[in-house]
């Protein structure tokens, strides 16, 4: 069965998407019906799943990054935070977040969190996403 949302609403809601809107757009995919978006470092593409299990897939979206089988926790954070203090872009926060051995990160739009996990499925880093909406 198809999901009941499309790519199409999914990268209207992504237009704009910064570190301070986060969480009008997981409001947005919520409001489509999606409960959990999976991005893999490895390409940037995106898993988006509804309560059904019906899943869309984003393109990649960057160059393949190889994903470190050792993971580095502080170096992970590290990432994170540069990013969030708008020091590193996307495409620099994915090489780096990849080098510290992190896979996906998970946005679940029922418990507002964003997870970064490694390959092996060990939850690194979750945090609660602000809701200024």
């Amino acid at each position: 069965m198809p999901a009941p949302f499309t790519l199409a609403q999914i990268e209207k809601a992504h237009q704009g998407v910064n570190q301070a809107s986060v969480g009008k757009y997981l409001k947005a995919l919520r409001e489509l019906g999606v409960v959990s978006a999976i991005t893999y470092v490895v390409d940037g593409h995106t898993d988006y799943a509804d309560a059904d299990g019906n899943r869309l897939s984003s393109a990649v979206v960057h160059e393949t990054y190889g994903v470190s089988d050792l993971v580095n926790w502080e170096a992970a954070q590290r990432a994170l935070d540069a990013h969030t203090a708008k020091e590193a872009d996307y495409f620099t926060m994915s090489r780096q977040l990849a080098a510290a051995g992190v896979a996906t990160w998970v946005m679940n739009t029922t418990t507002l969190t964003c997870s970064f996990v490694a390959k092996d499925g060990t939850v690194l880093i979750t945090e609660t996403v602000r809701t200024r909406f």
